[in-house]
């Protein structure tokens, strides 16, 4: 998926998790958690290659060796769970907004094919991924996943305003 709608999706997460009105400082907490995957492992090497002045469109679109070292750690379900428990454990409650990281690593699995950053979910206990995806940037697919996020924003906004109401 793109980088936007990971955050988008964790922003409507975290509002169907919290029925409580959300501050902007909640929302976009809940925005980084769900771009900071895509932000650290493709973020980080754009500003080294723009610093380097070693900008090229093939780096950038395949990755770089940044990336592909970066990649597997913020796309593992085996350490977002194990950073999830322990800052839960640390903070005494759940913290809610981090699940927008996991929701990330669950959306690319499908979405990312062999071909194109496969999604290493289970790193650094197996190198498995997929054998199979579709690709987030097909047309279809990434008209259906924006519209998808839409009409869960607006039920949740329509809920909202329907409970204000009553």
């Amino acid at each position: 998926m793109d980088i936007f709608a990971h955050g988008i999706y964790n922003i409507a997460l975290q509002k169907t998790l919290r029925k409580d009105k959300q501050k902007w400082k909640k929302i976009l907490e809940a925005f980084w958690w769900g771009i900071m995957p895509d932000l650290l492992a493709f973020g980080a090497p754009l500003l080294v290659a723009i610093f380097l002045g070693s900008l090229d469109h093939h780096a950038l679109v395949n990755g770089t060796d940044l990336s592909a070292l970066v990649y597997p750690f913020t796309h593992s379900l085996v350490i977002f769970g194990a950073v999830f428990l322990i800052l839960s454990l640390l903070l005494k409650k759940w913290y809610l907004p981090m699940l927008g990281w996991g929701f990330h690593i669950l959306m690319d699995i499908p979405f990312h094919t062999p071909n194109f950053f496969p999604t290493p979910f289970l790193f650094p206990v197996s190198s498995y991924t997929l054998p199979f995806g579709i690709y987030w940037g097909t047309p279809a697919v990434w008209i259906g996943l924006w519209a998808i996020v839409i009409i869960w924003l607006l039920i949740l906004i329509y809920r909202s305003k329907y409970y204000e109401q009553n």
